[in-house]
């Protein structure tokens, strides 16, 4: 059972490392800038895409770098099969109906807002051209 655990896990540092590379390639940094930019050493950022076998406070700082800076999407970081998604697509598919539903609401809301002002005459009629 350990040994399928530990190929397992071999498995997903591999799968880690290789989105790692990647971002930075993506980029267009070579390793050392990507080095710099983030303040730590270029033997990291190259452990980090050789087989990922660095410290869970240096995957932390360069998993949110990359998903910060350059936009990297988590789902397709933490799939198992990621060729369904888009490295760089920031809101998840929930994210975006939470946040679509969010923005409906808000434009009732100032539909509401505009229609009370036009009634009360202090703005001209307009278009309701809300969905």
């Amino acid at each position: 059972m350990k040994r399928n655990k530990d190929s397992e896990v071999k498995k997903w540092k591999s799968n880690f490392a290789m989105r790692f590379e990647r971002i930075r390639e993506d980029s267009g940094l070579s390793q050392v800038e990507m080095a710099d930019t983030i303040g730590m050493s270029q033997n990291l950022v190259y452990r980090s895409e050789k087989d990922c076998d660095i410290s869970l406070n240096s995957f932390l700082l360069l998993f949110i770098h990359y998903m910060k800076n350059y936009k990297m999407n988590p789902e397709w970081f933490f799939a198992e099969d990621n060729t369904g998604y888009n490295p760089y697509e920031m809101e998840s598919k929930k994210a975006k109906r939470v946040s679509s539903i969010a923005e409906r609401k808000l434009n009732h809301i100032f539909l509401d807002m505009l229609t009370t002002l036009h009634h009360e005459g202090l703005i001209p009629k307009f278009e309701n051209k809300i969905d």
